[in-house]
Order: structure tokens, then sequence, then C-alpha cells
């Protein structure tokens, strides 16, 4: 091989360029320009080869991979990039989910939570069927804590909502005499429809990006 000569050559996806001196050679190498596998011609065998395969070319050693069993010690947010200790469940920079689906989980947690959402938001429309959206969440992605806890804090503003049309119900059958209960228990209904729209659109803005949101003066009966 003649380190000296200017004829050598190489290919970047199918196309020859050059000619270059062995040092350009060796500069695009350590550039990463050229790899082990990239066709190079060699002058002084009057070939193409593979540049692993040319005398005289070094490339840098691989360092090895990480044993399996070693600690993952940062995770990086799959939104931002941000490193994350591996037991964060959000990130430190955008406090997005960065965690995946848990093994065996079919339903991603974020969509969960759109459907959990979405459900409250129409529940004064389609009334008792707004809770299938729940029952799915927790059949399809039941086994990942987070579908598990959207789902229940679906349940937990429609039965809290099912007991405030029930006193609704009983404030218009007891003032009827007086014509009070309808109208008190008309202006409840209208709050409570008011309350799970605003509630649901909170709740699908935060979705979009990936948030934890919690409706507003609901208590945690179902835990």
């Amino acid at each position: 091989m003649s380190d000296t000569s200017n004829n050598w050559f190489w290919s970047q996806a199918g196309t020859t360029l050059g000619p270059v001196d062995i040092d350009e050679i060796r500069r695009l190498i350590a550039a990463g320009s050229i790899d082990r596998k990239t066709w190079v011609f060699d002058p002084a065998q009057g070939a193409w080869a593979a540049a692993e395969m040319v005398p005289g070319l070094v490339f840098p050693a691989v360092p090895p991979t990480a044993p399996p069993d070693a600690p993952q010690s940062v995770v990086y947010c799959r939104f931002c990039g941000a490193s994350n200790a591996p037991t964060a469940p959000r990130c430190v920079s955008c406090a997005r989910d960065i965690t995946m689906p848990t093994s065996g989980t079919t339903l991603e947690p974020r969509t969960g939570a759109i459907i959990c959402r979405a459900c409250v938001l129409a529940l004064p429309f389609i009334n008792i069927f707004a809770v299938i959206g729940p029952l799915l969440v927790l059949v399809l992605g039941g086994k990942d804590a987070r579908n598990s806890a959207e789902a229940k804090a679906a349940f937990n503003c429609m039965l809290v909502s099912l007991l405030v049309c029930i006193f609704a119900g009983f404030v218009a059958v007891f003032g009827l005499l007086c014509l009070v209960g309808p109208i008190v228990a008309g202006l409840i209904g209208a709050a409570l429809a008011v309350y799970l729209v605003v509630a649901g659109i909170m709740g699908l803005l935060a979705a979009a990006d990936d948030k934890p949101f919690e409706y507003p003066l609901i208590p945690r009966i179902i835990r």
C-alpha cells in the first residue's frame, strides 16, 4: 500500500468521492464519515474493499455494551429529552408521563386518560352510558396503575354526580307544593352539567399535555 498516493476513493450512498490521500481517509475515519463497512478504493490493491479489510486503516475500538444486569441510572423523557431518576413517573422538566405501559397492558395511559375525561364531559348528554368508557379502560389497561387510577377518578366523579341528581330529585318532589322545589332542582341540575363540561374540558386539555388531573371538589369514594 502506498501511503503517499492521492488516488484514494470512498463510496457514500453509491456515490464515488475522491480522490484524496491516505491522511484524508484517516481523518474521515476519525470523524466517523467512513466506518468499517464503507467501500474504499485502495490504489495499492487497485480494487474496492470494505474499509476494515484495507491494510493500514485503523478504526477506534468499539466500547462494550453494559451487561444485562446493569442498573439503569437515568431515564430520558420521551417528550423533552430531560434526564430523570429511574423511579420518576413524570418528567422533572415538562411534568409529562415518561413511563411506558407495563407488561400485559394494551392501553397507553394517556389514551386511558382521554377516554375517561371525555366520558365525564359527555355525562350530561349520554347519562349512564358514560360509564362504558372507564369500564373499557379498566378492562383493556387496568394492569397499569395510572389507567386504574384514572378510571376510579372518573367513577368517583360520576358517583358524586348521581348523588347530586338524587338530591335534586328529592328537592323537586318535596318542594313541589310551593313551586320552589322544581326551580331549585333545575338550578342544581344546570350547575352540575356546567361543572361536568368544564371539568371534562380541563381534564382533556391536561391529557393533551400528558399531565395529571384531579376533578375539583370530588372526594375519593372509590380508592
